[in-house]
């Protein structure tokens, strides 16, 4: 992250606080000066770099805090931000999601460029419904997940190189 803030002469934000927190307690973290700070950036943030993560594989989520036994997490594929969504892009309210402190899906979908980062091809359908959510602008990953995005997809071209455009 420093890396890429320092390569596009931006500044890196962190918020060090909890995932999940009681009401109470999100609101005083809310109004804490220097996580507040944090949180206004988000409005005004030229670029975002988040994981993408694929559910219910990532255990993340449990280890912040978040119930996992949430009947809402059957449908979901994957989550940006624990913003959770399914293959289609349709997203995933769960239980615990108003004690979140972390960036909403429409602030998210107001930064110009979200760099979504995920490799190995068990997240592909978590790219494709990030993608499709509009939680993400860009993809980062390797070439054997790109594959595995491109055929979940449908592409219509070979993966070999070669364009088979039929007769």
């Amino acid at each position: 992250m420093r890396t890429l803030a320092a390569g596009i002469d931006g500044t890196p934000r962190f918020l060090h606080a909890p995932s999940f927190a009681s009401p109470s307690l999100k609101r005083s973290l809310q109004r804490e000066p220097t996580i507040k700070e944090t949180l206004d950036v988000w409005a005004t943030a030229k670029v975002a770099l988040v994981g993408i993560g694929n559910w219910p594989k990532d255990p993340y989520i449990a280890a912040a805090g978040s119930p996992t036994e949430d009947p809402a997490f059957a449908r979901a594929t994957g989550d940006v931000a624990a913003r959770f969504f399914t293959e289609d892009g349709t997203p995933v309210p769960y239980g615990a999601e108003p004690r979140l402190l972390g960036i909403s899906r429409e602030l998210l979908r107001g930064i110009p460029y979200v760099i979504g980062v995920a490799t190995g091809i068990e997240k592909a359908a978590a790219i494709v419904g990030a993608a499709r959510a509009r939680l993400i602008t860009t993809l980062v990953t390797d070439a054997t997940t790109a594959r595995a995005v491109l055929e979940r997809i449908g592409w219509p071209y070979s993966l070999s190189g070669k364009h088979d455009v039929g007769a």
